[in-house]
């Protein structure tokens, strides 16, 4: 869906909902070009450690995402049935494991508060940061978590 803001020249834009992924690439590009200009190239690998039972149904994954130093944990999920069992521990570990191998001294995650923070806190992730989320079935806060690894 396209939207145009205004006539004045200085303030016209167009406004995508759902842009072409071909849009989205080129601003990535673009900005990357800009950054590796300035701070150089930087390696970012996308990763992901799964659990499946011998059936091949998925218990539990993640998937990380490792940049300039940093692990970030951009989804972890365990299937109810195996929750409280230590699947979504050892994933974790296994991902903070993965990043110190490639050089990572850090990771960061974000999490809703309706979701599992004391995980978090117990696997030693401290919250430096909340935001909240205006939703209208369900208000909540974005948390913010970081380790050091």
């Amino acid at each position: 869906m396209r939207l145009l803001q205004s006539s004045n020249s200085m303030t016209k834009f167009d406004v995508d909902i759902d842009p072409e992924t071909e849009l989205v690439e080129e601003i990535r590009t673009r900005l990357q070009d800009y950054n590796f200009q300035t701070i150089g190239y930087f390696k970012k690998e996308i990763f992901s450690v799964t659990k499946k039972d011998d059936g091949g149904n998925l218990l539990g994954g993640g998937v990380g995402v490792m940049v300039l130093g940093r692990l970030y944990i951009d989804m972890l999920w365990v299937a109810e049935a195996e929750r409280r069992k230590g699947l979504g521990r050892a994933i974790l570990s296994k991902m903070e494991d993965i990043a110190r191998e490639r050089g990572c001294t850090n990771v960061w995650l974000t999490t809703g508060d309706f979701q599992a923070p004391d995980f978090y806190i117990s696997q030693g992730y401290h919250m430096f940061a909340e935001l909240p989320v205006q939703n209208d079935s369900h208000p909540f806060k974005e948390l913010f978590f970081r380790k050091l690894l």
